[in-house]
């Protein structure tokens, strides 16, 4: 189910808004530069405050009694995290007896708008831009508004996508234990290994409401006549908990309880929980990881966003040159890597800035980096311009 909309622009038109997409491209790439020194100042920073918990943690302390000694240090502890009482989905009436986290899901039969976009130069410099709108039926655990689909959509969907009458949820035991010890909000938000609960036998405690349009199917609830055959506003709703698991942290202890340890050297914290028994240089392993891939993944956005903020400044030399399509595609494809080649060199050069102001050693080196960089666009750009600069009599300058 499918249909195209074709749009012409006029080469005139690309001409400005190539133009007023210089204002846009100038602010990414302005935009680039606090983000990539900020960058770097959180990984240094961070980088540091993990080698501070390093030296100050207190390694496998006991769970079994509360250690007054150990208020306002960083510790480490293994033990089984425990919950008493009973968590009920009061819209479904499940419950599960001492269970940390009790989650519904829920998916509904909905339609789906894609959109795939083609566009081709012509010569003379406009531009045709074909756009197919395809629809289709799936599962979904996010409401799809269908009223933002194409105007020409109710052809194709009818009256679209009901309401999603239940949301996915979460329930937490007000109390999470870990030996003597309880933990706090956001460790306990930590614990995340669900498991499938089966609640095909409490179709008869469903609320008379939804009991009476409702059947069991793959260990959950079905809203709807035939799971084989699913219709538009179909639902399906299954359940999973966390029962007690032995968990791994590392948090300042207060009293009874942890909060973020807060490093004295740098601005920085630390709090841990992971899943399983594990060591002290395991879980510092693990967070030093995790900032490195941060740190690298932040500094290729930085490089994206220079490059396409230069590449967008760069952009109405393509459309000028777009009046002939083949002469086009190759100034863009020449713009674009000069635009990859200044976003690196302007990338090197404020992350060397950075470090030298953060760590002068690291940031000598990355300095030369960027100003290789530099010498290749330069160079780049001093042969280009020899090659296209040329005597009266059309005969190339050398030299």
């Amino acid at each position: 189910m499918a249909f195209s909309e074709v749009t012409n622009q006029s080469y005139f038109s690309r001409i400005g808004s190539a133009f007023k997409g210089i204002i846009f491209g100038g602010l990414l790439f302005l935009i680039a530069f606090p983000l990539q020194f900020w960058n770097e100042g959180r990984a240094v920073r961070r980088i540091k405050t993990l080698a501070e918990g390093r030296g100050a943690v207190i390694g496998d302390v006991s769970v079994d009694s509360i250690d007054s000694s150990n208020d306002g240090k960083l510790v480490h502890m293994i033990g089984l995290a425990t919950a008493e009482g009973t968590l009920t989905d009061q819209k479904f009436a499940v419950s599960v007896d001492n269970a940390l986290k009790l989650q519904r899901s829920v998916e509904m039969y909905q339609w789906h708008e894609d959109v795939e976009t083609k566009t081709r130069k012509k010569t003379g410099g406009g531009k045709t831009t074909e756009k197919t709108y395809s629809y289709y039926k799936d599962w979904s655990s996010q409401a799809i508004d269908s009223s933002s689909f194409h105007s020409r959509s109710k052809s194709e969907v009818g009256n679209g996508n009901p309401p999603m009458p239940y949301r996915s949820d979460i329930q937490t035991a007000k109390r999470i234990d870990l030996g003597a010890y309880h933990l706090n909000d956001s460790l306990a938000s930590m614990i995340n290994n669900y498991e499938d609960l089966n609640v095909e036998d409490r179709l008869e405690s469903l609320p008379e409401e939804i009991r009476s349009v409702a059947n069991t199917h793959n260990g959950g609830f079905y809203v709807g006549e035939n799971p084989g055959e699913p219709r538009i506003g179909d639902l399906r709703i299954n359940f999973s908990v966390v029962h007690p698991t032995s968990v791994s942290i590392i948090s300042e202890q207060t009293g009874e309880t942890f909060r973020p340890y807060t490093a004295k050297s740098v601005s920085g914290s630390i709090e841990r929980l992971e899943v399983g028994n594990h060591g002290v240089a395991e879980m510092f392993k693990h967070m030093e990881d995790e900032n490195t891939a941060m740190t690298w993944l932040l500094r290729l956005a930085g490089l994206a966003l220079m490059t396409v903020g230069i590449g967008l400044i760069l952009n109405p030399l393509v459309v000028l040159a777009d009046v002939i399509p083949f002469l086009g595609g190759i100034v863009g494809a020449g713009t674009w890597f000069i635009a990859f080649l200044l976003g690196a060199f302007f990338s090197f050069a404020t992350i060397s800035i950075a470090w030298v102001f953060y760590r002068p050693a690291w940031g000598i080196a990355l300095a030369i980096i960027a100003a290789i960089f530099g010498y290749l666009v330069y160079s780049r750009t001093k042969k280009a311009t020899k090659v296209n600069l040329q005597t009266d009599d059309g005969i190339p300058v050398v030299g």
